[in-house]
């Protein structure tokens, strides 16, 4: 009996003839379909009923998740549902599901006559119940057609009577955006539920472009608030929201969601928690091999029982392989990739008229399949080439090739981890229990399908042990042997598999993780003309050091003994880090100089993730270099399929390593960019502290020779340390204590000056001495002036005052040393000027009490042959700070100028 009476050719030709992509819906089509009659042409065409219901089967699943919907609907309550099952594991036909039961059904109830009393009869789904809901459905795949998805909902708006809230969806979409959610919230009639499908969550924000993301932002947004207003609203409608992500775009936002925009990165984040805390359905789960049996059934047309009587007991193998979670095969689309297999092997079979269809029928379409777009295809199908090639003139070459393609069918893999424990279960022979492996006594039962006599069978598996060295022969437990075929050194797999292995057990050692950390910091250094950064494991190399007021000096205090001391949650314990900062407190207190800044490094969980997968992607690309590209560089003797499989993949594993160890790079960034915890700074209100952050840029290694990539990459690790350095040294000059610029600095110091001057006093400055003032408008902020910047803008200051006053006033500067002073006298028609200090009193003047600086002078002078001690009391407040502390400036010139003078006069 042939497999022919079972099937139709033409069905199984066109399943084999498509992409297994067009075997799943897509949401965004079937909204647009059914919401504004927009049909593309689709194989087949989902958006019909009638079409998508005949190859649907009502798995556990769907039944599960549509059995929460309807409850949380039907009870008034709220539901969400986070579907993040892999690619082809039926979220999108679950979505399309979901939307034909309440979207198609308000728009032609007719077309789903038929179809709905399974559904009805298992989950309690009504028609009573779709009547009252209206659906809003984006497919992210597609984020810039969002606003046109509306239009699906506006109709279905209009036909549930609710017109003002249709009218607030057609305005929108119209202009080009998104309606206001409170608006829309309080326009929809209190009993209509809502049901929010979003498909393909976390592809667009992965991999779309910048309008992408900004669009996805906008349905998040738009969605998360639609909620909460209707929550807040009360009533007795319900709301079930269904978000589906495929679990490699999921892992694949684990991986670059530090790199993308913070606020991007929160509100995806932020949707996804809240939508957890009011889950309330049942788990999704991967599929049993008795549901992708009944799928099957469906999507070949054949009927209920019929996959067992055309299908070999061996292929249910290669279904479980294929459709479960941790599987085989992870670059397949899983149930669609397994429709399309499962269709070649039938198609191979109806044309040979066999009784069966078996794994001895594969071809290399199926590798195609199965493994599309990777370099273990490449390998498997050069390798099932040479087979093939090397059977042409064997009186045996179909009996063979049946067993040769058995082994194929049930043993080729594309997860990297099994392709490296087969390599090494080839030269060891110890297999472990998750290894693909084809049974000798399978073999023979498959061959028996084709009526091969024992003896044939015999010499066929014979045959196997020579037919190439890529098949290989273990022993198994029990007496009995297995085969499998593989790629003896998949190069790129061992690349892959030795940075996860290492990146594992580096994360292990945490401490010795923390210590190369600290040594990277050891390595910070930066000098320009006004500051000196460099890294110090003890604060006290510093005390003796001279420090000169010219420069700003900036030191961060490494301290591995404390730096190293990590608490459980893999950061530097918070009692040593305390220990470190009061050491470095003292130190700045005991120093007194303002122009010193100790920054406190803190070693974080995401300090040693990120040093981590530098070293092991440093670690890996090093081994495979050596032990690899050199040796087929320099043409060493090498295993000849080895050497070949190496110079198919050499392209791919060029941009593997490449996407790698930029990715190192980004890693060890974000591990120098967390590093930093706090800047000490000795201001004029003592020491005080501050957090500090530093923002380094990605960089890429660029990948032009492929054993030259090591060297590039650790240049750019050098790199990363010399940018963290300067940007660190840059922040560290706008702290607390500003280093300001020159233009920055002639300001500060001009305005004192014009404060004084304009308050009828002298105003002066010195060019020997650091100054320090206070910011303008900014909470303790203060600028540190090294004397050199006061020698480069004098002229300036004295330029800019005379500019600014020379209109009322005679400017006359006075260079006295380092000291310039500066006074102004009012200009009249008299033919000298006279000073305004003191002013001129009308005759006759009344006595006047004595000037307090003259009385202050005339009393120093009168104690200093004598000496003696002079005390001042001062009344402080906020609005006389600024003046006392000018005040006491003057003082200070004024007795060191004494001094000067004193020392004059009693030299010889």
């Amino acid at each position: 009996m042939s497999v022919r009476r079972f099937f139709k050719e033409d069905l199984l030709n066109d399943i084999v003839r498509i992409r297994p992509d067009e075997l799943a819906p897509s949401l965004g089509a079937v909204v647009l379909a059914i919401g504004e009659g927009s049909v593309e042409r689709e194989e087949p065409p989902y958006y019909k009923p009638s079409v998508f219901f005949k190859l649907t089967h009502p798995s556990g699943n769907f039944m599960s998740v549509l059995k929460s919907v309807v409850m949380a609907l039907g009870s008034g309550s709220v539901a969400s549902i986070f579907l993040n099952l892999d690619m082809g594991s039926g979220k999108t036909h679950l979505l399309t599901l979901l939307l034909h039961l309440f979207a198609s059904y308000n728009i032609a109830p007719e077309q789903l006559s038929g179809y709905l009393d399974d559904y009805k009869s298992r989950t309690s789904y009504s028609e009573s119940l779709a009547d009252r809901t209206v659906v809003f459905a984006f497919d992210l795949r597609t984020p810039r057609l969002a606003t046109r998805y509306l239009k699906l909902t506006e109709r279905l708006l209009s036909k549930l009577g609710s017109l003002r809230a249709a009218e607030l969806v057609r305005k929108a979409y119209e202009e080009g955006g998104l309606p206001s959610a409170k608006e829309l919230a309080e326009s929809i009639d209190k009993d209509i539920n809502l049901l929010i499908l979003m498909d393909e969550l976390h592809y667009a924000a992965t991999l779309g472009d910048e309008e992408d993301r900004r669009t996805v932002a906008e349905v998040v947004k738009f969605v998360l608030d639609l909620v909460n207003y209707r929550r807040a609203l009360g009533g007795p409608s319900g709301i079930a929201v269904v978000v589906a992500s495929a679990r490699r775009d999921f892992s694949r936002w684990l991986e670059v969601r530090d790199l993308l925009d913070p606020r991007f990165r929160n509100l995806i984040e932020g949707f996804i928690d809240q939508m957890q805390r009011i889950e309330s359905t049942a788990q999704t789960k991967w599929l049993s091999l008795d549901e992708a049996k009944r799928i099957l059934e469906r999507r070949l047309d054949l009927r209920t029982g019929e996959f067992d009587k055309v299908f070999h007991k061996s292929l249910d193998k290669f279904i479980e392989r294929v459709v479960k979670a941790d599987t085989d095969v992870p670059q397949a689309h899983h149930l669609r990739s397994l429709i399309k297999a499962m269709a070649i092997y039938a198609l191979e079979a109806y044309r040979a008229s066999d009784s069966r269809v078996t794994p001895a029928r594969f071809t290399e379409d199926v590798i195609d399949v199965l493994l599309p777009g990777s370099e273990q295809a490449i390998g498997y199908k050069s390798i099932y080439g040479a087979i093939a090639d090397s059977l042409k003139s064997s009186a045996r070459r179909e009996e063979i090739l049946l067993a040769i393609n058995s082994i194929f069918s049930l043993t080729i893999t594309g997860a990297p981890e099994k392709l490296v424990e087969m390599v090494r279960v080839a030269k060891t022979r110890t297999p472990p229990r998750d290894i693909p492996v084809v049974k000798e006594v399978e073999l023979r039962e498959i061959l028996k399908v084709y009526g091969l006599a024992d003896s044939m069978i015999n010499e066929v598996v014979e045959a196997l042990d020579t037919v190439h060295p890529n098949i290989h022969r273990i022993s198994l437990a029990g007496g009995d042997h297995g085969y499998f075929v593989v790629p003896i050194a998949s190069v790129l797999a061992i690349f892959r598999k030795m940075i996860s292995d290492e990146y594992k057990v580096l994360m292990e050692d945490p401490t010795k993780l923390a210590e190369r950390i600290s040594d990277d910091l050891l390595q910070l250094e930066h000098s320009d003309d006004f500051l000196e950064l460099r890294a110090v494991d003890s604060l006290q190399e510093l005390e003796k050091k001279p420090h000169s007021p010219d420069k700003f000096y900036a030191y961060i205090y490494v301290n591995k003994g404390l730096l190293t001391q990590l608490s459980e949650e893999k950061q530097t314990k918070d009692s040593s880090f305390n220990i470190m900062k009061r050491d470095a407190e003292k130190f700045l207190e005991r120093k007194g100089a303002h122009n010193l800044v100790i920054v406190l490094p803190r070693i974080t969980k995401e300090a040693l993730d990120g040093k981590a997968r530098s070293l092991a992607a440093d670690g890996a690309a090093s081994y495979v270099i050596n032990e690899y590209i050199a040796p087929l560089e320099k043409g060493r003797d090498q295993d000849e399929v080895a050497r070949k499989l190496l110079e198919i993949e050499l392209s791919d594993l060029k941009a593997e390593m490449g996407r790698r160890l930029s990715d190192a790079l980004a890693a060890l960034t974000s591990s120098m960019r967390s590093v930093f915890a706090e800047a000490l700074y000795y201001t004029p209100r003592g020491v005080m502290s501050e957090p500090i952050t530093i923002d380094i840029g990605r960089k890429e290694v660029k990948v032009y020779e492929i054993h030259r990539i090591i060297d590039t990459f650790r240049k750019n690790l050098g790199d990363v340390i010399a940018d963290a350095s300067r940007l660190l040294a840059e922040k560290v000059k706008q702290g607390r204590m500003i280093l300001p610029s020159t233009n920055m600095a002639i300001e500060v110091v001009y305005r004192v000056i014009e404060g004084d001057l304009k308050i009828n006093k002298p105003a002066s400055f010195r060019v020997d001495e650091p100054r320090v003032e206070k910011l303008e408008g900014v909470e303790d902020r203060w600028i540190y002036i090294p004397p050199k910047v006061m020698k480069q803008i004098a002229e300036s200051i004295t330029k800019r005052v005379e500019d600014a006053f020379k209109d009322k006033y005679e400017v006359r500067k006075r260079l006295e040393g380092e000291k310039y002073t500066i006074t102004l006298a009012l200009i009249t028609q008299q033919p000298k000027p006279i000073e305004i200090f003191p002013p001129l009193q009308p005759q006759p003047q009344p006595p006047t009490s004595p000037n307090p600086w003259e009385a202050l002078n005339g009393l120093i002078d009168s104690l200093a042959k004598k000496g003696g001690m002079i005390w001042v009391k001062m009344e402080v407040n906020k609005e006389s700070a600024e003046r006392i502390k000018r005040y006491l400036s003057y003082i200070k010139d004024y007795i060191k100028e004494s001094k000067e003078a004193t020392q004059q006069t009693n030299r010889p």
